[in-house]
């Protein structure tokens, strides 16, 4: 003992001792001092253990130091640092942060020591008190039966009693001879004669009756009995009370111990999992449940767990540190889980696979699982599971397929209210996704590769730990708030939470309500001079703010491990529909659940207002709705066929992605916060708005670029803007982002729009401007890709050959020259190099040649046509110039002999044996140079 005092006194030093150094030297003696206390006690044969088992913790805690933070030293810490970011989880709340590995690790066996110490003086305390309850139980039987049988008996001598009290006309009840009783009975015969006996023999009679009934029942033997029965349940009830004592400190003391041993547990996890160890974090988080698990069932027999206060059920201060080391270890679950999604490294140094992480997920979960039975009345303050409670249980540890059925509920209830009959008679379906569509899904998903499945299935299983932890800090939260509503002079300070108990003062937790732990006298005083308000107030709005930073934080990862779920589910969907397979009725439930996870990790990145990954979210949001439009894959709950409903919802999923587009610039306001995203977003929106126009241009005019004639096709204003709107959108953000090449899309467009509507104008005014914006927007298109031709060279001649038509659509000579013009300016885009560096493969240049030599054949046609009708005009021309005596020209009577000339001796080349396809183009470029040159010359 003399060791053990003195270092308990060296433990007081090193505390306040601010050198380093001495601090060390102090700590090294101390524990010296401590293992030779702990040697001395195992020698005196194996006794003190509850001493043993204190010194041990002890020696842990030199290990451990002191190293706590409150949550208002690490705001203010976290406002020192300048440039410094939050912690990224929770830990920040936790102990032992600082503390290196070894001496974790070190505290950890010396921990396990003490625990393994006292489990067997606790199991041999139950023992005697299981014992002790049943010899108070088995007296307890005997007093009673005892009791009873001497109850019986006075009961039976008083039945004796009455029965001959009732019997005999006289109140005697002393027993007389026969004499006596023939005398008294032929006395009482003669009723007219007057009694022979005299008031004196009858009061002599009585007082004999009374001697012989008191004599006869033996009261002295019962309270004989009685006396000894109490003092034997007096002995036993004191042992019992003796043992329930000792199994109560003793379950105290484990519990603190327990608590110690999860905190150094999930600390090594966490150095554990920067190092790729998987063996030993997956190690570390099952011993860290177990022990929860271990702590609760010490507290819950002795019900120090839940507090009724004011008809209201509570958490104590014991479950509210269970509960936050439960948060703690759910939420390293999830980091665990998401690091090995995004990671490869845990395959190579790990040694893991996603079948070891679910398994330790559910491990852990099963370890857990007392505190969330409903029996135990503890699930209330664990919180709520978020995503399994909105799937209906469709996303669990046990169900990690990430297919999401969001019509499973709705579609029991109607099959509850309405018959299946009445339903088809209105044409309607219950559920939105067929269950051979779910089925098919299924089976996709679970024949992808080893990879792919692990990654989806652990993000999943990550979202469920998450959802946990947040759930759990929530509850704590909101408990902790509910208890600080109290009036102030009713909150406890952390001193009376506290037992009063060796063990908790180093091994619980401490989670104050306030930050100032203040004595009995120090808060008299502040109450007095009016201080004690504003520390409480400001403590509170510390610990406000950092559980606000942790839950953000939560949540973030939260967010992020949904929107990484939706993007495998989304980029399933395009390998299925990029496939040549042809039942793909798959794709539908894969892109609605893409669509669930994308706006649920929406949901949490709004509570704590990212705004950059809320962004984000929406583009992914836009994408599922973009692949539906373009795909067909619809979840319509009515019977729809045709192909009008499904342009009208292609038309309806585009408009909801440019919804979607809106609602991020909303959420970015202003560029100048991130440039970056907000250019994404605005590119993205723009192609949304022009996909979205051209859409609604082929649904209403359909396609080609053939102009409408019919007058009973004309569009109404409406269905006009309702193209052009969305096309002049995506050519402002263009145009604002100056990207040149996108908006001379847009104008290609906007022209092809105008080329059809010019002829079925209701005037010539309308007429007139139609056919001017056609011309105008078609000139700004023609102008960029003449300038910007390289790598466009296809669009370029598409776009030459369209803008031929509309000019040779206008009747005139002067319109067939422009159009003749607008051929022979292609001849640059059919000029090919053997080494060009924009054809990366002889694959893409095969590719692009094919394209250019359908193009080369459009060309060449169409200008043999234009020259033509200009040959014939020219004619007609030189007829009338000879009527006249005016000098004629022959221009493109020239130029059509010229090009057959040239197309005479092509084709003599082409039937020679060494003809390459790749070589037509330089033949349609020399065509269209000489004919170029040609039409130069006046």
């Amino acid at each position: 003992m003399t060791s053990y005092r003195f270092a308990l006194r060296l433990g007081q030093c090193s505390k306040s001792t601010v050198e380093s150094s001495l601090r060390r030297s102090f700590r090294a003696r101390q524990r010296s001092l401590l293992q030779t206390s702990l040697d001395l006690f195992s020698m005196d044969n194996g006794g003190h253990e509850t001493i043993r088992a204190s010194v041990n913790e002890l020696i842990a805690d030199t290990f451990l130091g002191n190293d706590f933070l409150h949550p208002d030293e690490f705001t203010s810490s976290s406002q020192k640092a300048s440039g410094s970011q939050p912690s990224p989880s929770s830990t920040s709340s936790q102990p032992y942060g600082n503390v290196s590995v070894d001496g974790l690790n070190k505290a950890q066996d010396y921990v396990v020591n003490a625990i393994r110490t006292l489990e067997p003086l606790l199991e041999t305390a139950k023992t005697r008190k299981d014992t002790f309850e049943i010899q108070l139980e088995r007296k307890k039987k005997e007093r009673d039966r005892r009791r009873h049988k001497q109850q019986n008996k006075r009961a039976n001598v008083r039945h004796k009693r009455t029965q001959q009290h009732r019997g005999k006309t006289s109140p005697t009840l002393v027993e007389s001879d026969d004499s006596t009783d023939s005398d008294t009975l032929s006395d009482n015969d003669n009723s007219d004669e007057a009694p022979s006996t005299s008031l004196t023999d009858l009061m002599e009679q009585m007082k004999r009756s009374n001697i012989t009934n008191t004599t006869s029942v033996p009261q002295k033997d019962f309270y004989n009995d009685d006396e000894l029965d109490s003092d034997s349940l007096v002995g036993i009830e004191e042992d019992l009370e003796s043992a329930s004592f000792q199994i109560e400190a003793i379950s105290l003391q484990l519990f603190g111990l327990h608590l110690k041993l999860v905190n150094v547990s999930l600390r090594l996890a966490e150095h554990h999992l920067k190092n790729y160890w998987s063996s030993s974090a997956m190690q570390a988080l099952r011993t860290s449940a177990r022990k929860l698990a271990s702590a609760v069932s010490l507290l819950s027999p002795l019900n120090l767990l839940v507090n009724d206060e004011d008809y209201e059920c509570k958490p104590s201060s014991y479950l509210q540190e269970i509960l936050n080391q439960y948060a703690w270890l759910f939420e390293y679950c999830g980091h665990f889980a998401r690091s090995f999604a995004a990671d490869d490294l845990w395959r190579e140094r790990g040694h893991t696979c996603g079948d070891d992480i679910v398994s330790l997920l559910r491990d852990v979960e099963s370890a857990c699982e007392c505190l969330g039975r409903e029996e135990e009345s503890l699930h209330n303050f664990t919180g709520s599971v978020y995503i399994t409670e909105k799937t209906k249980g469709q996303v669990t540890l046990h169900s990690l397929s990430g297919l999401i059925n969001e019509e499973k509920e709705q579609q029991s209830e109607s099959k509850r209210s309405l018959s299946h009959d009445k339903a088809e008679s209105r044409g309607e379906f219950f559920s939105i996704i067929p269950p051979s569509s779910m089925e098919a899904a299924d089976s996709l998903l679970d024949r992808q590769s080893q990879l792919k499945r692990d990654k989806r299935r652990v993000l999943i299983a990550s979202v469920v730990c998450y959802s946990r932890a947040i759930g759990t800090f929530t509850a704590l939260i909101e408990n902790r708030n509910s208890r600080d509503n109290r009036p102030q002079t009713n909150i406890p300070n952390s001193s009376s939470k506290s037992p009063s108990l060796p063990y908790d003062k180093s091994s619980s937790m401490k989670i104050p309500l306030n930050s100032t732990a203040l004595s009995n006298s120090d808060s008299l005083t502040a109450i007095s001079t009016g201080k004690m308000k504003v520390t409480t107030s400001q403590a509170y709005e510390n610990e406000h703010d950092h559980n606000a930073i942790i839950l953000s934080l939560l949540r973030k990862r939260l967010g992020d491990c949904c929107n990484e779920i939706g993007k495998v589910l989304l980029s399933t969907v395009k390998e299925l529909l990029g496939t040549s397979m042809s039942n793909k009725s798959a794709a539908a439930p894969l892109i609605a659940s893409a669509q669930f996870w994308f706006l649920e990790g929406l949901d949490h990145f709004e509570q704590c207002k990212d705004l950059r990954n809320i962004a984000l979210l929406r583009c992914n949001l836009c994408q599922c709705c973009k692949i539906r439009a373009n795909a067909h894959v619809t979840t319509s709950s009515k019977k729809s066929s045709g192909n009008n409903n499904k342009v009208m919802d292609a038309e309806a999923y585009l408009q909801a992605a440019a919804d979607h587009l809106q609602s991020a610039h909303s959420a970015l306001r202003q560029r100048d916060g991130d440039p970056k995203t907000w250019d994404m977003v605005s590119e993205e929106l723009a192609a949304t708005f022009l996909v979205l126009g051209v859409r609604r241009r082929q649904s209403l005019l359909g396609g080609g670029t053939t102009p409408v004639i019919v007058q009973s096709l004309r569009l109404t204003p409406g269905e006009e803007q309702s193209v052009v709107k969305p096309m002049e959108q995506a050519l402002e953000i263009y145009e604002n982002l100056c990207n040149a090449h996108q908006a001379a899309a847009a104008h290609y467009q906007l022209a092809l729009f105008y080329a059809k509507i010019w002829t079925c104008q209701r005037n010539e005014i309308k007429t007139r401007e139609k056919l001017s914006a056609a011309f105008m927007h078609y000139s700004h298109a023609h102008r960029y890709f003449f300038s910007a031709m390289k790598g466009n060279e296809a669009t370029f001649v598409i776009l030459s050959l369209d803008l031929s038509n509309l000019y040779s659509s206008v009747s005139g000579a002067e319109c067939l020259k422009k159009a003749l013009a607008c051929c022979l300016d292609t001849s640059d885009a059919f000029k090919t190099n053997g080494g060009d560096s924009s054809r990366e493969s002889f694959q893409q240049k095969q590719e692009w040649s094919q394209k250019m030599n359908t193009l080369a054949t459009s060309i060449e046609e169409r200008v043999f046509k234009l020259l033509l009708n200009l040959v014939k005009i020219e004619k007609k021309e030189n007829e009338c110039s000879l009527r006249g005596n005016v000098s004629t020209k022959e221009k493109y009577k020239f130029m059509y002999r010229e090009a057959l000339g040239m197309k005479m001796e092509a084709k003599k080349r082409n039937s020679s044996d060494n003809y390459n396809q790749f070589e037509h183009n330089f033949e349609v470029h020399g065509l269209l140079t000489r004919l170029k040159e040609l039409n130069l010359k006046s």
